[in-house]
């Protein structure tokens, strides 16, 4: 027996340490122990690593080590550091690191409030390394405060806490209270016999053995000098009735194969390096050679090519013809022991090779079993040949003591293998993250739609055709199992999460082989890679896998549902013509609307704070469901599928339930990120919170391919085909936009001149001028024929905001006319100030004779809905014709984002006087209305009543620049909803007046198609032809007559009158002699003052 290895570390009768001893006996710095529990004097069970999570146990009994198995004892197996005292008197104190994990005796020092955990202790990273010792306690660390000790609880240790030094411990071990004492000890170590599975755990993924101590060959002629440590080593069984884990013969093959993949071993040779007459002291070489035959195992791993004999073989041919000699399988075979308290091994070679006496070939009776482990000859060892040649070779000698080895030139090398590799098997380990999980055949582990989390498949994606990234059912959650120290994250199981489906879970082992690229799962059999998303955008997206409409998007916008095919990608989900059923026939797109059936809801994997603190920036998924219907005046039409119906869904009245709908779940993704998504049919209930629960997926919609009707059928979630649908915006304009260069003559929204043409009757709009619809004093919007005045059908129409909220959408525009432009003037400062500037001086603030700037704005009669008069004026009666509201002008300013309502004190206000700042103070002081300052983006999409959006007909054929096509209802209002409302306010004709249609009753259907519709068309305007108030205007007994190039003036003798035209330019200032006089006046709009009288405008011709 290798005695000498470890003389001095162990011994047959240790006792437990006695009272009183301040050491543990026994143990050396650097070298391996047990901490075993001390019980009635006597050790029990070491302390060891019980599982992957750390925890650490004692139940491990005293006689079990010698048949555990090597990674079970190394797993009890410390490796001690010993730390000198600090002080003359003081203790030393110790650390220890597990020889199979790597790590260090690490645990929390923390009990529940100073009293005994109610945990078993497990190992923590950042928990406490440095423990002292002593009889009464055993293991124990101190703080500032309070002493840690472990307390015996059922025969589980405790940590327990005492406040005060460790002698305040040993004072607190009263009343029944005991310590669960922890001795460092070599006692219960033995020489442990190598097995292939146990030298294999032991040289670990490196395969290699080192010769420590200096102690090491000395060969110039040898390579490797050393043949152990100058290759790897992979041991196998070569015995017929034991297998890896129990058979104690080993052959120890090389990386290296022949051709053949015959393995190359190692084994003792013929060749001798010294040379005697006597057969037993031939002192054999070690060599790495193949058997004359190839070796098999079986699964088990038993050694089954049965023994070799030695055999010649001719090779070549003619003159190149030789023998060549092939070895036995005996010389192959070792066997070995493991000491646990020094960590290293000896090796013995079994056989002793003699060389043949005749025809060159070694048979397996010239070989002797010289392997006895009572006096160490076979064993492995090194010999001095001479002081420059040290040689390894099997001992011919006892060598079983370092005296005996000395004496016959022997040198005992220290055998041992680096320290434990945390992958020693192959296990590894990924980062916490979010991961797509591939195969080698590039697939992706998934949930698809028709598994629905009761299952994961590999999955073939087309990039082309589907994006992962969009997709949480081919998103996997990943986290270590272990994480209490850096050396076991490196192998820690990996619990591995479906991020849609959180039930789809398990807890795996991922392995690897030293260079591979692909990982596999223990026990299985696919190549696996692991791909970490590191993108922020798809690891924080809330709404990822199902689309989420935003709530003011689904107020403005319809919906069109594209079907994919691969065949076609022109058809929409529509409503068949023949019945309520609906189908994908159809070219032309069916706007539906969505709504939101109850709230947002979390789903997939629970990302709870210390899930996110593990992956940083993962958010937790959210859906929306909706449901899904097509709006009409006699009841919105829902989208849903009954049993009664042969499962075919239709749109109808009856069909709506307050808890039903669909989640859209995306399940392809084309080129221009298209997004295809499923109907996936749910059914909510309501739970206490009046909250709706939906019950798990069973269905989905999907298209008939059994028959030629294309019907959308309500099909089992399992079916394995899947439709699915582009949903986006109906993108068919709603409103005219005018600004189309060629229908309106401005390219952009600069202000438009033009005119209204109703498009059946071809009237124009105008002012007012029918005496039977005429009010005094109220400018009425009219229409009338092309020859009912020959000028003044012109209007400009401006916008009142296009670029915000949905104006896009929902342009709205303010329509005026006797326009009259304020443009943008600098202001200038005062010509002092600008030479005190001018020399480098600071002028002063706020000089009163700098000259103000003017921002630009316009004044001018604008279009109104005069519902607001209906209900305040004083004159209410007067703003209605048959119970309609009216729309007519009023005088007004109009100044960014504001409309200045100019009556009152203000009606007479010039561009020359306008101030706001007079309005706004006005207003302060409750001495103007404040209805009159209007707000105009205040409402943002919806209509104010001085605001009008050209409501299309046909939207289909609108996108056309095509006049006709791009016919319009004057909207001035929505009753149930701000864009596009069923129910509104449009321009109509009522017994011939033109009014406003009643939006409690009128609907967008009706009034596109009634007799009574007004639907216009526009052509481009004039500045000369703007409509005015009238031609003929009366004021008092003073009349203003616009004439060719002239404006006559009657009634006005003595008087001083102004002419002036729109730019407020001054065109004549006289007294007027004549009751009938004339002036010259130019072509266009003139603002006409007469001393006394209110000024008018009139257009000359």
């Amino acid at each position: 027996m290798a005695a000498a290895l470890v003389a001095g570390s162990m011994s047959a009768n240790a006792a437990v340490n006695p009272d009183g001893e301040l050491v543990p006996a026994g143990i050396k710095n650097g070298g391996n122990v047990l901490l075993r529990q001390v019980s009635g004097g006597a050790y029990e069970g070491p302390l060891f690593i019980a599982d992957n999570n750390g925890t650490l146990s004692t139940r491990f009994t005293s006689g079990s080590i010698a048949a555990a198995t090597f990674e079970e004892v190394l797993a009890a197996t410390w490796k001690v550091t010993i730390i000198p005292a600090q002080s003359l008197n003081g203790l030393p104190t110790y650390k220890f690191v597990n020889k199979k994990t790597g790590e260090p005796l690490a645990i929390v020092l923390n009990t529940n409030n100073n009293g005994i955990s109610t945990d078993e202790p497990a190992l923590d990273e950042a928990g406490n390394q440095e423990w002292s010792w002593n009889t009464k306690l055993g293991l124990y660390a101190t703080t500032s405060d309070s002493t840690f000790f472990f307390v015996n609880d059922g025969n589980q240790a405790r940590l327990k806490a005492v406040k005060g030094e460790a002698a305040d411990a040993v004072a607190a071990l009263t009343g029944g209270v005991t310590a669960f004492r922890l001795d460092p000890t070599i006692e219960g170590f033995a020489a442990k016999d190598l097995t292939p599975a146990g030298f294999n755990f032991l040289v670990g993924s490196s395969k290699k053995v080192y010769f420590k101590n200096d102690k090491d060959v000395k060969n110039s002629t040898a390579t490797p000098a050393n043949i152990l440590t100058g290759n790897t080593w992979n041991a196998r069984s070569a015995s017929a009735s034991a297998d890896s884990l129990t058979s104690t013969d080993l052959f120890l093959t090389n990386t290296k194969k022949a051709a053949s993949g015959n393995p190359y071993m190692l084994m003792t040779d013929t060749l001798f390096y010294n040379i005697t007459t006597i057969d037993a002291e031939k002192l054999n070489m070690l060599v790495c050679d193949t058997l004359g035959a190839m070796p098999t195992w079986a699964t088990d791993g038993k050694y089954t090519a049965g023994v070799m004999a030695g055999s010649k073989v001719t090779r070549g041919t003619g003159a190149n013809a030789k023998e060549v000699a092939l070895r036995p399988s005996n010389p192959a075979i070792f066997t070995g022991e493991y000491f646990f308290a020094e960590d290293s091994m000896v090796l013995y070679a079994k056989y002793k090779a003699q060389k043949p006496t005749t025809d060159k070939v070694i048979t397996s009776d010239e070989y002797a079993t010289i392997c006895d482990d009572a006096d160490g000859i076979g064993q492995i060892a090194l010999k001095v040949l001479n002081d420059n040649k040290i040689v390894l070779a099997p001992a011919v000698t006892d060598i079983s003591t370092e005296a005996k080895a000395t004496d016959a030139d022997y040198i005992l090398p220290l055998i041992q293998v680096a320290e434990i590799d945390a992958a020693t098997d192959g296990r590894t380990s990924v980062d916490d993250g979010l991961y797509y999980i591939k195969n080698n055949k590039g697939q992706y582990l998934a949930s698809p739609i028709h598994k629905n989390g009761t299952a994961a498949e590999w999955v073939t994606v087309n990039a082309d055709e589907q994006n992962v990234a969009h997709m949480p059912a081919f998103q996997w959650v990943v986290l270590k199992d272990r994480t209490y120290s850096t050396n076991v994250k490196k192998v820690s199981a990996v619990t591995v999460a479906n991020r849609e489906f959180e039930g789809l879970s398990s807890s795996v082992q991922l392995m690897a082989k030293p260079g591979a690229k692909y990982m596999y799962v223990s026990g299985g059999t696919d190549s696996l890679s692991y791909v970490k998303i590191e993108d922020a955008a798809i690891l924080g997206d809330t709404l990822l896998g199902y689309k989420n409409l935003e709530a003011n998007d689904m107020l403005v916008n319809r919906y069109t549902f594209n079907y994919l095919h691969a065949y076609t990608q022109d058809k929409y989900l529509a409503k068949s013509a023949a019945d309520s059923t609906v189908n994908v026939l159809s070219e032309d797109k069916e706007a539906f609307t969505l709504k939101k059936i109850g709230d947002i809801q979390d789903y997939g994997y629970e990302v709870t704070d210390p899930v996110a603190t593990r992956i940083p920036g993962l958010k937790q998924l959210r859906r929306q469901a909706y449901q899904i219907y097509l709006e009409s005046a006699s009841g919105d039409k829902y989208l849903w599928a009954e049993t009664g119906t042969e499962n075919k869904y239709a749109v109808s009245p009856y069909l709506h339930y307050a808890n039903t709908g669909f989640y859209l779940k995306e399940n392809n993704d084309l080129s221009e990120d298209k997004c295809y998504h499923a109907l996936i049919k749910v059914i909510g209930t309501e739970n206490d919170d009046n909250v709706y629960e939906f019950d798990a997926f069973s269905s989905k919609g999907g298209v008939t391919d059994d028959d030629l009707s294309a019907t959308l059928k309500d099909q089992v979630i399992g079916e394995v085909r899947t439709s699915a649908f582009l949903v986006a915006p109906y993108d068919a304009p709603l409103y005219r936009r005018f600004n189309s260069l060629a229908l309106e003559g401005n390219e952009g929204d600069a202000a438009d001149t033009l005119r209204f043409k109703e498009k059946y009757r071809g009237e124009y709009l105008q002012v007012e001028a029918n005496p039977n619809f005429k009010v005094k004093g109220i400018d009425f919007l009219g229409i009338y024929t092309p020859d009912f005045t020959k000028d003044g059908k012109s209007f400009i129409v401006d916008t009142a905001f296009v670029n915000r909220f949905n104006g896009n959408i929902k342009p709205q525009y303010l329509i005026s006319i006797d326009r009259v432009d304020q443009a943008f003037e600098a202001g200038e400062m005062c010509p002092v100030c600008q030479e005190i500037v001018a020399n480098g001086g600071t002028r002063p603030a706020n000089c009163p004779h700098d000259k103000a700037g003017k921002a630009p704005f316009h004044m001018g009669k604008y279009l109104v809905n005069f519902e607001d008069s209906t209900a305040n004026a004083i004159n209410k009666a007067d703003y209605k014709w048959k119970g309609y509201t009216r729309a007519g002008f009023v005088k007004a300013a109009h100044m960014g984002d504001s409309l200045y309502i100019l009556t009152g004190q203000f009606a007479d206000v010039t561009l020359a006087t306008f101030d706001t700042a007079a309005i706004h103070k006005a207003i302060k002081d409750n001495k103007y209305d404040k209805k009159y300052l209007i707000d105009l983006i205040k409402n943002e999409d919806a209509h104010q009543k001085v605001t009008w959006s050209m409501r299309y007909v046909d939207p289909t054929i609108a996108a056309n620049e095509v006049e006709a096509d791009r016919a319009f209802l004057l909207e001035s209002d929505g009753y149930d909803k701000d864009i596009a409302p069923i129910y509104g306010a449009w321009l109509k004709m009522q017994n011939g007046c033109l009014v406003l249609s009643d939006y409690s009753t009128s609907t967008f259907d009706k009034i596109t198609k009634g007799d009574d519709a007004l639907i216009f068309n526009i052509e481009k305007g004039s500045k000369d032809d703007i409509a005015t108030d009238n031609e003929t205007i009366a004021t008092s007994e003073v009349k203003v007559i616009a004439g060719n190039g002239n404006v006559q003036i009657i009634g006005a003798a003595g008087k001083t009158v102004v002419v002036s035209n729109i730019l407020g330019q001054t065109v004549a200032n006289t007294v007027i002699s004549s009751d009938n006089a004339t002036i010259a006046a130019p072509a266009g709009v003139v603002v006409v003052a007469i001393e006394g009288e209110e000024a008018v405008k009139a257009i000359v011709k």
